[in-house]
């Protein structure tokens, strides 16, 4: 899977490598980057960084968005771009969880910074993923 198979970022136009461009059609009344703009480059982020981590899994496995929590730091006038990343100790009792009872849960933290890398959100997404 890549980012061109999921509808809603396509149309949002978030780029492959997970950044976003400010257009009007995604700004707030300050003609920064709308919230939920943000939100969904990070939630974007965090589910293909899962994939990307773990991809012996990719067709083997339905994952879902089960909580998040976001933090805006900063207005965003600029492209933007988020960085996921997961503990390795989170890795491993996730893919250990997995093997065991065929479902298991994630937590995955994203960055998301502006061109001048400044910290415009900082995110964490806990997915629950089990075997089709």
């Amino acid at each position: 899977m890549n980012i061109n198979d999921i509808p809603f970022a396509n149309h949002l136009k978030i780029s492959e490598d997970g950044c976003l461009e400010n257009n009007p059609q995604l700004q707030n009344h300050l003609q920064s980057l709308h919230a939920g703009a943000i939100y969904t480059l990070a939630e974007t982020a965090s589910g293909m960084h899962l994939l990307k981590t773990f991809p012996d899994l990719q067709n083997e496995v339905i994952a879902l968005l089960r909580e998040s929590s976001i933090k805006y730091k900063s207005q965003a006038y600029s492209k933007i771009k988020a960085y996921a990343f997961i503990e390795q100790s989170d890795k491993e009792i996730f893919y250990q969880k997995l093997q065991q009872k065929r479902f298991s849960m994630i937590r995955i933290k994203v960055d998301v910074k502006d061109q001048e890398k400044q910290t415009i959100a900082i995110a964490t997404f806990t997915w629950f993923v089990s075997y089709k």
